[in-house]
């Protein structure tokens, strides 16, 4: 559930072609077990059915996720533990794509006598 509510936070829909937030939510869902959740978003993403995971943010949630695995085969984290953190590490994740999307830029432009003053936001 806290997945689904930071993904609704994002204004990121949970519906149609696949993405993280789908195949994470989906699969955390369906098992109780970290390893095993993470074994089937695993399985997704090698699928090509996570979404655009062939950047940076991607590679780094692959790898904080197989980190978290490891605290859990080590008894260092609980199931649920390992999936909140999971959870937040995809809030954080989506949050770095938003803001690396180019944001419009409106311009303005004045007459002050004869000069002419352009602001732009």
């Amino acid at each position: 559930m806290r997945l689904v509510m930071a993904a609704l936070a994002l204004g990121l829909g949970l519906s149609g072609c696949g993405s993280m937030v789908q195949v994470q939510q989906s699969c955390t869902s369906r098992h109780a077990a970290y390893l095993q959740a993470w074994d089937c978003i695993r399985a997704e993403v090698a699928a090509n059915r996570a979404g655009a995971m062939n950047n940076d943010l991607g590679v780094r949630h692959m790898a904080y996720g197989d980190a978290l695995a490891e605290q859990v085969r080590l008894g260092q984290l609980t199931d649920a533990q390992a999936k909140a953190f999971l959870a937040d590490e995809l809030v954080r994740n989506n949050s770095a794509f938003e803001a690396r999307k180019p944001r419009s830029i409106s311009c303005t432009t004045n007459r002050f006598g004869s000069l002419l003053l352009t602001d732009c936001l």
